[in-house]
């Protein structure tokens, strides 16, 4: 990969990066505010997980196949020598991305038609006896950071820590 190439890359991860930090922040605004329309967080997160993927993207990817190798010197200039960051996590994005077939599945697997959805809690705060975390759609625990759907999980604190790392980054 020539050089100019390289340079867009880098470019394009930082922009990414920074949309995903500007959603972000504004997930945190929103949970501070005890006041305010918690729903929208809901927004800003579809927002952040979307910019993350596009990071993710650009990174290479997993660690499979041609793409993941012909961006080593992108991962190389962000000196990223550990490849398993929080951002590569594919399964709560791909939840948000396709969560029409999330309901399917749920609906044809659980036998307990109770559904929770959109909660921003811990789940040992919203118990109801005998029933499965399964029922639990999309969920933000904001003490841990845990952002999950279903039965797959995401430390959002942990992504967006990668990020702002990505979008600092200045080479020495």
């Amino acid at each position: 990969m020539d050089q100019f190439t390289v340079d867009i890359f880098i470019d394009e991860i930082k922009r990414q990066s920074l949309y995903a930090l500007m959603s972000y922040n504004e997930m945190v605004n929103v949970l501070n505010d005890t006041k305010g329309d918690r729903s929208i967080f809901w927004y800003y997160t579809s927002s952040f997980l979307s910019a993350t993927a596009n990071v993710s993207k650009l990174l290479g990817g997993n660690k499979e196949g041609t793409i993941y190798n012909q961006r080593k010197t992108i991962r190389d200039y962000f000196n990223l020598e550990n490849d398993d960051l929080m951002i590569h996590v594919r399964e709560v994005r791909n939840a948000f991305d396709h969560y029409d077939s999330r309901i399917d599945e749920w609906a044809e697997n659980v036998p307990q038609r109770i559904y929770i959805t959109n909660a921003i809690a811990s789940k040992e705060d919203i118990e109801v006896q005998g029933m499965s975390t399964d029922n639990y759609m999309r969920f933000f625990n904001p003490k841990t950071g845990i952002l999950s759907v279903l039965t797959s999980e995401m430390d959002i604190y942990k992504a967006a820590k990668e990020l702002e790392y990505l979008y600092k980054f200045k080479p020495e």
